[in-house]
């Protein structure tokens, strides 16, 4: 019924997150010439993803950046290239959200007024 469909709405939508998250550590792996596998993307995401449960600083810095080098390390990557690919994947994912927020909130703040005098 109504029930199963909002589940495999959700789930399907849970789905498509977790692929997009995944696809977005795939793509930056080149650009740190680590030939890892999928299962090392996959990895990164859960790891961050459980990490961000953990009460931490706004946006998670520190935390995110933790769990990525630690995924990397397990993988054989160096520490300072584990860092390294930590801080750029993190400001990927960050830092368009941040600009959309702002965004937002200045559209809202110098949005339509309504400048009727009700005298």
């Amino acid at each position: 019924g109504r029930l199963q469909g909002g589940l495999a709405l959700a789930l399907t939508w849970s789905a498509l997150v977790w692929t997009v998250a995944t696809l977005s550590v795939l793509a930056l792996f080149p650009a740190f010439d680590l030939p890892l596998a999928t299962s090392s993307a996959v990895l990164i995401v859960v790891a961050t993803s459980l990490a961000l449960t953990v009460p931490s600083t706004s946006g998670g810095l520190g935390v995110y950046e933790a769990a990525v080098q630690a995924s990397l390390v397990a993988e054989g990557v160096t520490a300072s290239t584990a860092l390294s690919f930590a801080l750029v994947l993190h400001a990927i994912n960050f830092v368009p959200i941040c600009l959309t927020g702002v965004l937002a909130s200045w559209g809202t703040l110098l949005g339509p007024r309504d400048d009727t005098d009700t005298d």
